[in-house]
């Protein structure tokens, strides 16, 4: 096989080649502003992805933290070969949107710089299968508003999906705090002492006959039992023996 024919075949297999394997390395920095692939087919549409972008801080985080991402399937157990992820400030739905912050070296992957910037995306390294990939960004000091982040995730040569995209992130400077209370749960009203005032005695002058003295004699010796501790006693006692009362307690 002369130069030539050897030359023509190795521009016949090339594209198989770059179809079969794509790009095993990671994505190039020409992909960093539309974020496709290129692999000259259309990505799924959105709404299909098995992969999303969790966010372990959840959806608001203190302004010195960093962000945790993990890149994997809904149900855990889907792999992915190549993946391309950067952090966009949610206000800004332009065509021509920068990516912002700076990622650090993720588990499985590498850091790239895209359109200006300085290691703000990160993308595979091998085309292996991955369930998952963790991620960890930090927050440019300058920045006060909310983020997402948009990833495109490479199944297969022919299947992928571009631009998934997460929960927004707010920061805050104190990190909120919820107070547990129990559902359902009455509240208690404050139960305030009694206090008791001793009632006066009032006692009747009219003249009583034997049977009704006895009587009365009885009901204030009950009495009797009952003022010991209001200061009464005495003069009780002394109405007794007027009564003629006997068996005074």
């Amino acid at each position: 096989m002369d130069v030539f024919a050897f030359a023509a075949y190795g521009l016949l297999i090339l594209p198989l080649i770059i179809r079969v394997d794509g790009f095993p390395n990671g994505a190039p920095t020409a992909s960093c502003s539309t974020m496709k692939p290129g692999h000259s087919v259309d990505p799924q549409p959105l709404s299909t992805s098995p992969f999303f972008t969790h966010i372990f801080n959840e959806e608001t985080v203190l302004v010195d933290n960093v962000v945790r991402l993990e890149l994997r399937a809904r149900n855990g157990v889907t792999t992915f070969k190549g993946f391309l992820v950067m952090a966009f400030d949610k206000d800004d739905n332009s065509t021509t949107a920068k990516p912002i912050g700076i990622f650090q070296v993720p588990s499985d992957g590498r850091l790239i710089s895209c359109i200006d910037g300085d290691q703000n995306a990160v993308t595979h390294k091998l085309n292996n299968d991955k369930k998952s990939v963790k991620v960890e960004w930090i927050r440019p000091k300058t920045f006060a508003g909310q983020i997402v982040f948009r990833t495109t995730f490479v199944q297969e040569f022919n299947t992928f999906w571009v631009k998934t995209e997460s929960k927004t992130v707010s920061f805050v400077t104190v990190q909120p705090t919820v107070t547990p209370t129990a559902t359902g749960a009455t509240p208690i009203p404050a139960i305030s002492p009694k206090t008791t005032s001793p009632q006066p005695f009032t006692l009747s002058t009219t003249t009583s006959s034997p049977s009704s003295q006895s009587h009365l004699c009885w009901i204030m010796q009950m009495n009797l039992m009952n003022v010991r501790h209001f200061g009464l006693e005495k003069g009780l006692r002394g109405v007794l023996k007027d009564l003629r009362c006997f068996n005074i307690t």
